[in-house]
């Protein structure tokens, strides 16, 4: 709800009809409208990001309770609209807090951070129309501008469709970035190295001091470490966005790599016991995210071990 005479509306308004037709003002300087546009694009991806957010929806119960007195608006897009109507009033371009305070040194036109604890895994939604998926225990900060639009992935794993534009989509992760040409790929910070998996369409990996760029095909996974300048190009071993569909896959897989994947999603943490952690025990078959619960159970009974569960909660398992 926004009364009709409102400016800020009318802008929020435009904005959209100009986003749909793709033909987006807020590029141009010379608009006329330029500033009130921009205003509103930045406030837009804000309610993308955080329109779920506990603060974000008292922000939009306070701007729709102002104008209580306009007809109501049923169109789902406009709800967001409401977000976005309130964010740009009250500090257009402004920086949104979720989850873990971030680094001092982070990019000061940032406009969102956002973190997934676990079990929980975030889907958000651009502006422009691209999908994340930000996996648990994982943190992100999305900073559009209209030069570049540009995602930090601090920690963790992230899975992107991208929608095409004429601003760059770049993922920062590990020392390095992902320059993407409309695609979907996978960003996974979860080990030593960080890793690029390409599933459809085409990216360019810069990474090490004097900016090596590497360009996978669909079906293979760049590798580099920070600040390093061993890259490495593979085939994908499996299907990268397993997690995303809510299933976890393993394939003869080291028991102490597979646990590491399986702790992620628990309350608790599960750890191998040092004198199974100097086996050869590997991990095949299928979980379930949704019942995160009953993994250190499920992998002992499948591996004939025991799990046994410490006083602070953390998940053991031992050998037999």
């Amino acid at each position: 709800m926004m009364a009709s005479n409102d400016p800020l509306a009318h802008a929020a308004r435009a904005f959209l009809l100009h986003r749909q037709a793709q033909n987006d003002r807020e590029d141009d300087p010379a608009a006329p409208d330029h500033a009130a546009l921009q205003s509103v694009g930045r406030a837009w991806d804000i309610a993308g990001v955080l329109g779920d957010e506990p603060d974000i929806r008292k922000l939009r119960s306070t701007a729709l309770s102002a104008t209580a007195s306009a007809p109501p608006i049923h169109d789902g897009r406009y709800g967001r609209l409401a977000i976005a109507t309130g964010l740009a009033a009250a500090a257009a371009g402004a920086l949104v807090w979720i989850g873990t305070p971030m680094t001092p040194s982070a990019p000061s036109n940032e406009l969102a951070a956002l973190s997934a604890p676990a079990p929980t895994r975030r889907t958000v939604a651009l502006a422009d129309g691209s999908r994340m998926m930000v996996d648990a225990r994982s943190s992100i900060q999305v900073a559009f501008t209209h030069r570049e639009r540009r995602v930090i992935l601090h920690v963790g794993r992230a899975y992107f469709d991208v929608r095409h534009a004429r601003t760059p989509f770049v993922v920062q992760a590990g020392g390095g970035e992902i320059l993407d040409l409309g695609t979907r790929f996978v960003v996974d910070t979860s080990s030593q190295k960080t890793q690029v998996s390409l599933v459809e369409g085409a990216v360019q990996v810069r990474t090490g001091p004097r900016t090596r760029t590497v360009a996978p095909r669909p079906g293979e996974t760049v590798s580099f470490g920070k600040g390093s300048e061993a890259v490495s190009t593979t085939a994908t071993a499996g299907d990268p966005r397993d997690w995303v569909t809510g299933r976890l896959t393993f394939d003869a897989t080291p028991l102490p790599e597979a646990v590491r994947t399986l702790s992620r999603y628990t309350d608790h943490p599960i750890v191998v016991d040092d004198a199974l952690r100097r086996g050869n025990r590997r991990l095949t078959g299928v979980f379930l995210i949704e019942r995160h619960a009953e993994f250190a159970d499920t992998v002992a009974m499948a591996l004939n071990l025991h799990a046994v569960r410490d006083t602070d909660g953390t998940q053991r398992l031992t050998l037999k």
